[in-house]
């Protein structure tokens, strides 16, 4: 229980600062690339698609690494909490130079995937104990430190943002880099803190044990089409990387900067948003698991087909409405624009990474090894999707409009939903 709470307390502190990185990275930072720095639509197209091959290739080879040591996870974690802060240093050094800014992301990005590997296998090894209550007390304390850490983080980089007494202001900007670095300083704290969590053997469930001895009777292919599928979904719902990284510019240009700066000041109520969908989308999955506990018993592989099938309903379903309320958004005025991106989209949103969730969790632990490769694996495709999509957007956006952009996302993204009929049918026969 020690090495747990020493889990919880360096998850906490490090997903704080990755938090503070995060919102710069996507709610602050295009704003000053487009309208402060006035970058060329294609060199930033350009830099972007380069510094997402980072968060695409490095996570399946840390998969792999991570599965395959136990005795070193703490030191790349703390090699890792080390650059993270610094990274900031190459964009204080020349705020007016894109290329410093390339540097800053791609160590910041590199740090944040060695670090959230460490976190990963070790979640999935406090997973495998045979203890359903302590396995079901992890799962609970990592969204919850996920979700308050996301929030502290979003928080206190809104609050910085208020230091920028002139949004066009260059001097500002840095002072606002600045203290981003001096806040995620307290990061190097956690390198104190033994984040390894290796469950003996013996803690390993009956119930896993039989499943992985069933799958190595099975075809190696047997998981094939069920990974296929969770990947084409994690792909293509990346879509609204289209219009997402152009959003802040828009905004000022379609309404005001005074809008815009309403903007920033209130990305914070997304994120209460979004626990409230996780709230909703894990009710709904309890109360799906309550209903079919109580009726008569059934084979163990039949349940787990049963909450597949019940996953991809809620999926396309949400996905539905998700599109449907976004192409609303962008065709209505600020306060109703607001309301909605900082209300509707993060529910809608967060339910969709929940069972997504879900879905890659349920594929990974049914493997008898390289659970953390296969996790990092289909996370991974989400990257892939980001470094597609996001320089076609930035390039698309002077060209085409940022209405047209939006309806091209959902255009594209009903692949989705083509996705899902196949798995969807299956529930005919399932009588569910």
């Amino acid at each position: 229980m020690k090495d747990l709470t020493k889990y919880f307390i360096s998850f906490f502190i490090i997903y704080t600062i990755i938090a503070i990185f995060n919102t710069y990275f996507v709610y602050y930072l295009p704003f000053y690339f487009y309208d402060v720095l006035k970058v060329e639509n294609e060199l930033l197209a350009i830099l972007q698609m380069i510094v997402l091959f980072t968060p695409v290739f490095l996570p399946p080879l840390l998969g792999i690494l991570y599965d395959r040591i136990n005795k070193y996870n703490h030191a790349i974690v703390s090699i890792a909490c080390l650059i993270l802060p610094f990274a900031f240093f190459f964009v204080l050094s020349n705020m007016e130079d894109i290329f410093n800014f390339f540097l800053f992301f791609t160590f910041a990005y590199s740090a944040i995937w060695l670090i959230r590997g460490a976190m990963i296998k070790n979640y999935l090894n406090a997973l495998s104990t045979e203890d359903k209550d302590l396995q079901a007390s992890i799962m609970t304390k990592t969204v919850y430190i996920s979700q308050s850490s996301s929030i502290l983080g979003t928080l206190l980089t809104m609050v910085l943002y208020f230091s920028i007494n002139d949004i066009s202001s260059v001097a500002d900007w840095r002072l606002f880099l600045f203290l981003g670095f001096f806040i995620s300083l307290p990061i190097l704290s956690s390198i104190f803190l033994n984040t390894t969590i290796r469950p003996s053997i013996n803690l390993i469930s009956d119930t896993e044990k039989k499943m992985n001895h069933r799958l190595t009777k099975k075809s190696k292919y047997h998981l094939l089409i069920p990974i296929i599928s969770t990947v084409l979904l994690m792909f293509f719902t990346e879509t609204d990387e289209l219009y997402r990284y152009s959003l802040p510019s828009w905004i000022g240009t379609a309404f005001s900067y005074q809008s815009l700066d309403i903007y920033f000041k209130t990305v914070i109520l997304s994120y209460f948003c979004a626990i409230f969908g996780n709230f909703l989308a894990k009710k709904l999955y309890s109360r799906f698991i309550t209903k079919i506990s109580k009726k008569n018993e059934l084979p163990s592989d039949k349940l787990e087909e049963l909450k597949g099938v019940f996953i991809r309903k809620v999926l396309l379903f949400l996905f539905i409405s998700y599109q449907a309320i976004l192409w609303w958004s962008f065709n209505s005025d600020f306060f109703t624009f607001i309301i909605i991106w900082w209300t509707l989209l993060p529910i809608l949103g967060s339910a969709l990474k929940i069972y997504l969730t879900f879905l890659i969790s349920r594929q990974a632990i049914q493997l008898k090894k390289y659970k953390t490769t296969a996790y990092m694996l289909q996370t991974s495709i989400a990257n892939i999707g980001m470094l597609v999509f996001t320089p076609i957007g930035i390039f698309l956006y002077p060209i085409i409009g940022m209405r047209l952009l939006v309806l091209v996302s959902i255009i594209i993204s009903t692949f989705y939903l083509i996705i899902n009929l196949h798995q969807i049918s299956s529930s005919k026969k399932n009588g569910f």
